[in-house]
């Protein structure tokens, strides 16, 4: 499988298990630099120096609709490119859940537990199934209003 050689994928997720579970699935796509963090002070570090074509994070705190790794690639102004698509996975699935990460700018989200299929699914989406990205002004907490459309991802 050579569709993803060229791709820079970065993994966020504080549980160091899960971080390579989801490592050993991507590193089977043969994906071109495969980058696996367990600290946001890690993830944050790599965000702003390499410019990657997908992140993973994880969230695994609700109902804190916290979702820093997502919030830092969109909004910061310090990450290398806020269209980056971001795959959230989690295990908290209902639709609240899923309205609010889509709210702070998720580009997919995948269930825990993960399966090798749908993360293929998700990050060949994500990848080569673009849709218009967005730019999103925050308000009000989980509010947001649309600014501009600017280029696809």
């Amino acid at each position: 499988m050579t569709i993803f050689t060229e791709k820079r994928i970065l993994i966020f997720d504080e549980c160091i298990f899960m971080g390579r579970l989801l490592g050993s699935i991507i590193g089977a796509f043969n994906v071109g630099q495969l980058t696996i963090c367990n600290t946001w002070k890690d993830a944050e570090y790599h965000i702003k120096e390499i410019k990657y074509d997908c992140i993973f994070c994880d969230w695994s705190k609700w109902p804190d609709p916290e979702l820093e790794c997502l919030k830092f690639v969109r909004y910061s102004g310090s990450a290398n490119d806020p269209s980056t698509p971001v795959i959230i996975a989690t295990g908290f699935t209902s639709l609240p859940q899923i309205i609010a990460a889509r709210d702070i700018g998720a580009t997919e989200i995948i269930s825990k537990p993960i399966a090798p299929s749908h993360v293929f699914d998700k990050l060949y989406n994500s990848l080569y199934n673009t849709r218009e990205f967005l730019a999103l002004v925050p308000f009000l907490s989980l509010a947001f209003t649309f600014s501009t459309v600017s280029s696809t991802y």
